[in-house]
């Protein structure tokens, strides 16, 4: 099923069968998906195959203006589901299940219900079965709200939430401009200063102002190329978090679980009352500001996160704690501590004594001149241990 005020789904979503919607960027008229009696079987492509839609009503219009699709099901699509695409219209999706099992043109996984140049969507109470996903592209002011899904991609959107949906993945990146993408059908006939064959100024364009809250029930979250985004009272068990060149993240209140928080080539992140169960930490970064990370309230395996910031001969002695964070605090001390990990960044001069360190050590990024002295690394598991001198 499309609901499009352009053509764009047609090179998205290819494998979309049956009704194709025209909203006309601002209004929807004459639509009947089924009747009310029981199921309405809707034609699909030129291979006569049919699927079956089961509509409590026609669409309906709120009082709001937004138009209404609700209390239907799309069983055995031979290709993708529903494609909402090239439309202002307000629209609502709730109580939809679509099963669709993909098509000859077969994607990393089937599309249960996508979107593309769409504006004002709300998709409440809806689910992608046989391991469909919904993808969301170029897009703004999206609300997914309890839903369910095998993944979910949202890629070049901004100004939308994910709020407590399942999924494997959820993941909020960038695109690619399509100024960028769309060079290759203009070759033939071009010539070098041909405007459309110019580079983008950027290739990828980030997703903005985006939050993922209350989903508890996830493997993963990923924020790769973004800015300004959020993730609010999230649990995420055998994956992790990862986040890929963002900028001006905020994590609060959320829990990573036998997993990963990755962050790499990110600029302001801010943990806010995080914590780690048998997790680890990985970093990544060219420059001193890939690694402006902040650490307010957290725990790592029940133990505080210690952080410290643009303090200069820092004192910490007989500390226990699961990790220490050191940032811009050049000429800090570290003695008779007790800790997993600990991570000094910008702070030359930095002096590490007589601790206990049980996890993944001592992480030196841009530090130089630091002394490490008369320490026990010991390796959680069994009595060996290893003395690191001078």
């Amino acid at each position: 099923m499309v609901i499009s005020g352009g053509d764009s789904y047609n090179e998205y979503c290819q494998d979309c069968y049956a009704n194709i919607i025209c909203t006309d960027h601002q209004i929807i008229e004459g639509i009947n998906l089924g009747v009310s009696s029981g199921l309405f079987n809707v034609g699909v492509g030129n291979e006569g195959l049919s699927a079956a839609i089961a509509c409590a009503a026609s669409p309906w219009q709120e009082s709001s203006g937004a138009y209404v699709f609700e209390g239907f099901a799309l069983n055995g699509l031979p290709g993708n589901g529903i494609m909402i695409a090239d439309t202002q219209t307000p629209i609502i999706l709730k109580n939809v299940s679509v099963d669709s099992r993909g098509g000859k043109l077969l994607s990393s996984q089937p599309v249960g219900i996508g979107m593309v140049n769409a504006k004002n969507v709300i998709i409440e109470n809806c689910i992608a079965l046989s391991g469909s996903m919904f993808r969301i592209s170029r897009s703004n002011n999206i609300q997914i709200k309890n839903d369910t899904a095998k993944n979910i991609f949202l890629e070049g959107i901004s100004d939308s939430i994910v709020d407590n949906c399942t999924a494997d993945c959820i993941m909020i990146k960038g695109a690619i401009s399509p100024l960028y993408s769309e060079r290759p059908k203009v070759l033939a006939n071009a010539t070098v200063d041909h405007g459309p064959l110019r580079m983008a100024e950027s290739i990828i364009e980030i997703s903005r102002n985006c939050t993922i809250k209350n989903c508890n029930r996830v493997k993963e979250i990923d924020l790769f190329n973004t800015k300004d985004c959020a993730i609010e009272g999230c649990t995420m068990k055998d994956v992790g978090l990862w986040v890929l060149n963002s900028q001006n993240a905020t994590v609060c209140n959320a829990t990573v679980v036998n997993g990963t928080l990755c962050v790499d080539w990110s600029k302001e992140i801010i943990f806010k009352n995080l914590s780690l169960i048998n997790s680890e930490i990985s970093m990544a970064g060219s420059v001193l500001e890939d690694f402006s990370i902040v650490f307010e309230g957290c725990q790592k395996n029940g133990m505080p996160i210690l952080y410290y910031e643009d303090q200069k001969q820092l004192e910490l002695k007989n500390l226990t704690a699961g990790q220490i964070w050191l940032r811009g605090c050049p000429e800090a001390h570290i003695d008779g501590c007790v800790f997993e990990e600990a991570y000094v960044i910008d702070s030359d001069g930095t002096v590490i004594e007589n601790s206990k360190i049980s996890g993944e050590g001592i992480n030196l990024m841009f530090s130089k001149d630091c002394l490490l002295s008369n320490n026990i690394l010991s390796s959680g598991e069994d009595d060996r241990q290893q003395h690191i001198g001078r």
